[in-house]
């Protein structure tokens, strides 16, 4: 049984490398919009993945992606169209069909991110509170590479292309409620696989980051 773990662990990380190393190459390829029109498909990959490493989702797991769902839709929802948490910005066309003027895969994304980075906090033996606090701190490093690289390929944008420090202190407040949901549904990973999903994105977006910032 542990054999088929481990097996299946591997597998999962495989399809995740294989998905973020060909599309880092990708987009920054003279191919790039065609990658990028598969953005939202690699978000829903990594979500898949990361539900299915549980083998059977618990209700608890069930809670934490709505309402990581939730949250993350009424937070962007709110920023969109009224300037609140964030800033000023608005969604481009890279993250496919939106209501309301926020993509439907977002909110995906809020609950990997949200898991990930609650996972490593998990690690450590702080207290509650400063494990929520370090949860959303290693989610909004995570974002302060994500805001370039999102502007430049269409992802959303700014007013006057500038990312306002609102914008942190909104993703580490509404991070830190999201992994304060975490910790009071009692979840745990079942791996290191929610580890490893928050290096390789880390890994995938510097990247792009360290391109972006060559190219200028």
């Amino acid at each position: 049984m542990k054999n088929d773990s481990q097996l299946s662990i591997k597998i999962s990380l495989g399809i995740l490398l294989l998905v973020h190393v060909s599309g880092l190459i990708g987009i920054l390829s003279p191919y790039s919009d065609w990658f990028l029109s598969y953005t939202p498909l690699n978000l829903l990959i990594t979500a898949a993945i990361l539900i299915y490493d549980f083998g059977k989702p618990t209700k608890k797991v069930i809670a934490f992606l709505l309402g990581s769902y939730a949250v993350g839709f009424l937070a962007e929802y709110l920023g969109v169209n009224f300037g609140i948490l964030f800033g000023d910005y608005a969604y481009g066309q890279t993250l496919g069909p939106k209501i309301l003027g926020v993509p439907l895969v977002i909110g995906a994304n809020w609950f990997v991110v949200m898991f990930a980075a609650a996972s490593i906090a998990n690690l450590t033996r702080l207290h509650v509170g400063f494990k929520i606090a370090l949860g959303a701190a290693l989610a909004t490093f995570l974002d302060f590479f994500i805001e370039p690289v999102a502007m430049r390929y269409d992802f959303w944008d700014w007013q006057n292309h500038i990312v306002p420090m609102s914008n942190y202190v909104g993703w580490f407040f509404i991070s830190a409620l999201l992994i304060a949901l975490f910790y009071a549904l009692k979840l745990e990973a079942k791996s290191k696989l929610p580890i490893y999903i928050y290096i390789i994105q880390l890994g995938f977006f510097v990247g792009l980051f360290a391109a972006i910032s060559f190219d200028k």
